[in-house]
């Protein structure tokens, strides 16, 4: 089959990347730019325990709290590849404003008074029925290793069920190896994986 190069978009999206798929569209001038695994957690199966090797306390969003929060996000992130350097407002209004956020499933991991990590969720009920979505997770890099990325994934799939939830999503880079055996441990498994392809 011919294509009109002149007519094809810049980037596609595709949600269920496949090798064949990679190979149809390199055909066609594309090439994969971006690549997440989709995650799911079936919240009918037990939620495993976690030993955390501090005494945590989990503090719900609030406008008031929207600092600490970014201020952990930014700490967690900035060394991310793709890490898109948002300003505080920004980061803010992109998590807050968006309808299905869930401020009282989002929550801030306080340690001797400093926020050392943060959960974000929202609730994309019409997309995804049934199923929480974990939007963002990050632990500040001084207090990784300590169990924290765990508790709060647990955290928030406790919260989830409370909620009557089925199941969790989440969508992680695939370049983020140590995120995805953090959620594989937890007991999330990959269903498929989505991307963008550029042209080249």
């Amino acid at each position: 089959m011919e294509y009109d190069h002149s007519v094809l978009p810049e980037e596609l999206n595709c949600e269920d990347v496949t090798d064949e798929v990679i190979s149809s569209y390199l055909k066609i001038g594309y090439r994969l730019t971006f690549a997440e695994e989709v995650m799911h957690f079936d919240l009918s199966r037990p939620i495993p325990q976690v030993v955390v090797q501090c005494e945590v306390s989990y503090l719900g969003w609030t406008p008031e709290r929207s600092h600490d929060f970014f201020t952990v996000y930014a700490s967690s992130f900035r060394e991310r590849p793709g890490y898109p350097g948002w300003s505080e407002a920004e980061w803010v209004s992109w998590t807050s404003d968006d309808p299905a956020f869930r401020p009282d499933l989002s929550v801030l991991a306080v340690v001797q008074g400093q926020p050392v990590g943060f959960v974000t969720n929202a609730d994309y009920e019409e997309a995804h029925g049934q199923q929480g979505y974990l939007i963002q997770l990050g632990v500040h890099p001084s207090w990784r290793g300590k169990g924290l990325g765990a508790a709060l994934t647990i955290h928030s799939l406790q919260q989830w069920r409370e909620a009557g939830k089925a199941a969790v999503i989440l969508h992680v880079n695939i370049n983020n190896p140590g995120a995805i055996r953090l959620y594989q441990q937890v007991g999330f498994v990959i269903v498929r994986r989505r991307g963008k392809f550029s042209r080249s």
